[in-house]
């Protein structure tokens, strides 16, 4: 399942920066976000952001690169690091939350 309007949010995160989604890139719309036999919900064509199957014993993480910004499905926000979301690239999930949002 690909879901074009589905983005990851940084609600807290190691730099003090206020609540943050990162925007899909253009024509990235494919490669929003998916789920594969080994991890939960990924998001971006490289992973840019994945979170692991046991996300609380398993090692989840992060392929932004900061580089190579053609590589990121999501817009790395500007001045950024690619450990923006946990400060490492690689992280274990003590808990995350999913939301879907309806059109009225």
């Amino acid at each position: 399942m690909v879901n074009p309007y589905s983005h990851p949010l940084n609600a807290v995160n190691p730099e003090g920066l206020e609540p943050t989604t990162m925007p899909l890139r253009t024509q990235m719309q494919d490669y929003a976000i998916f789920c594969s036999k080994s991890n939960g919900p990924t998001f971006g064509r490289w992973s840019d952001l994945y979170i692991s199957d046991n996300a609380h014993k398993t090692q989840s993480g992060s392929n932004l690169d900061k580089d190579n910004r053609d590589h990121n499905t999501y817009e790395l926000p500007q001045g950024q690091e690619a450990t923006f979301f946990t400060g490492r690239k690689t992280f274990t999930v003590a808990d995350y939350e999913v939301f879907r949002l309806q059109k009225p």
